[in-house]
């Protein structure tokens, strides 16, 4: 395991992944997001299952901002983060976007997930990279994310939409398919009034709450 001090007087213990170095040799990578010294330690009883997160979102210094509104290009960093390095690596199914320079922060993270088939544009040549997520949106990131894992959630798609029931999502709405499968499988839920929202902003807290359901995201202790 690693063991770790942080400049602020914090301290852990991560497990890290195991990685082949350019040398051939064995090494373990982790994430530190302050300055920090590390040392290798073998600890008794620690369980190889036990793992360590690599994060696909930060905070702004000591505020996380749960209910600051997330940005496409941010909901494409996040979904790349957690893409297999295969995945999205084809670039005759790469876009490119007249609104997202090379230069970019983000224009790997949005041609990655635009080729992995899980974000596309607003366009054929409009990302809208500083532009929100609405939950319809992320309804239908999740949707296909999920789709990709597993068959199951297409050959459920019509017993899902039997079951939602939205006042303000009709049958023809662009996602009403991938709304009625968010509810249905419980990871998105309309309000009180019956009403889902489809166009209103997401927010981070609602972005986390379902981003680790779909990256399999649990406590990694307790």
């Amino acid at each position: 395991a690693v063991y770790i001090e942080h400049s602020d007087g914090t301290k852990e213990l991560i497990q890290g992944k195991l990685v082949k170095l350019s040398d051939g040799k064995e090494g373990i990578e982790f994430t530190v997001n302050k300055f920090s010294t590390f040392t290798l330690v073998v600890v008794d009883g620690l369980k190889t299952s036990q793992g360590s997160h690599n994060p696909y979102i930060n905070g702004f210094g000591a505020d996380f901002r749960p209910d600051a509104f997330v940005t496409r290009a941010q909901m494409a960093a996040m979904l790349a983060r957690n893409l297999t390095d295969e995945a999205g690596t084809d670039s005759a199914n790469g876009v490119s976007y007249a609104d997202v320079s090379a230069t970019h922060w983000a224009a790997s993270d949005i041609q990655k997930a635009q080729s992995a088939g899980i974000m596309n544009g607003m366009s054929a040549t409009q990302f809208a990279p500083e532009g929100p997520i609405t939950r319809a949106q992320m309804a239908t990131i999740a949707y296909r994310w999920m789709q990709q894992q597993s068959a199951d959630v297409t050959s459920n798609t019509s017993q899902a939409t039997d079951g939602a029931v939205f006042t303000d999502v009709s049958s023809d709405q662009w996602a009403s398919d991938a709304i009625s499968y968010m509810q249905s499988a419980g990871l998105m839920t309309g309000y009180n009034d019956g009403t889902f929202k489809p166009d209103s902003k997401l927010t981070r807290a609602e972005a986390v709450k379902v981003l680790n359901v779909l990256f399999k995201r649990t406590p990694l202790t307790g």
